[in-house]
């Protein structure tokens, strides 16, 4: 149907890899297609990369309104 190899992937719902569900659970893993699965990371990985361009800057935010506030899953790493 795209006329290309499609490849396909395990998306973490939660985003969270660690928590692939317990028997009974909703189920967080989904099987989608590499753009799918993309296009459903998106805003998570642009929130992502906003906390470590922030980070990298060094320096802190005048206006913390507008500062990305990191969560404490990412104060872990």
């Amino acid at each position: 149907m795209t006329g290309s190899k499609v490849v396909l992937t395990v998306a973490h719902l939660d985003h969270q890899p660690e928590n692939s569900g317990e028997p009974g659970d909703r189920p967080n893993l989904m099987a989608m297609c590499q753009r799918c699965h993309l296009t459903y990371d998106a805003k998570h990985h642009a929130h992502n990369a906003g906390i470590t361009r922030w980070r990298k800057a060094g320096q802190p935010d005048l206006f913390a309104a507008n500062t990305p506030s990191p969560t404490p899953k990412e104060d872990a790493a």
